[in-house]
């Protein structure tokens, strides 16, 4: 399953927030992430540029995964910006996954606590279209996925514990509402 905010709403800059409780079924891959509009618009992947705000799959159990992905950083070629850590209980309940997004960072947090930061003027990494292609509208994608290259294979018994769908709600915040410009 999938929802998108494409033709309806576009981000640049601001803070997105998902109160979001992810499945524990074997095999589910659920994720909170961002593509550029300009993707529609041909713009290839990586180029075009992918924000993760949150993937969770059950061959690494409660860990959360936050990455960014350009044409020079991407999982290709193993030098994608990407964070990943235990968050112990992160299937039981709803945990809140934002992102704070502003021309010179984008921060990324699980329930209210920072988890990891980019900059994009960070010594090694380049600050040009390349290496950071953050500086224009962007879509939110919702997605539970089954299987795919990360998830391991399905058992009947998870497969249901999947039609507890999974559960979200997204709040967004303009930049002006949370720096006061």
């Amino acid at each position: 399953a999938r929802l998108t905010t494409y033709e309806r709403k576009l981000f640049q800059y601001g803070r997105i927030a998902v109160m979001a409780k992810i499945p524990a079924a074997q095999g589910s891959w659920p994720a909170i992430w961002m593509l550029p509009a300009d993707k529609k618009a041909g713009v290839p992947w990586p180029k075009c540029g992918e924000i993760d705000i949150m993937e969770h799959v059950t061959s690494h159990f409660e860990t959360i995964h936050v990455s960014l992905h350009t044409e020079k950083y991407n999982h290709m070629l193993r030098t994608q910006r990407t964070h990943f850590e235990p968050i112990p209980g992160c299937t039981q309940g709803f945990h809140e996954y934002a992102m704070d997004w502003t021309k010179d960072d984008i921060e990324f947090f699980i329930d209210g606590k920072s988890f990891q930061k980019y900059e994009k003027n960070a010594p090694g990494f380049s600050a040009d279209e390349s290496g950071w292609p953050f500086d224009k509208p962007y879509y939110l994608i919702l997605n539970l996925a089954i299987g795919g290259t990360w998830g391991p294979v399905q058992e009947e018994e998870s497969l249901a514990a999947l039609r507890r769908a999974l559960d979200m709600g997204v709040n967004f915040f303009d930049t002006a509402d949370v720096y006061g410009d």
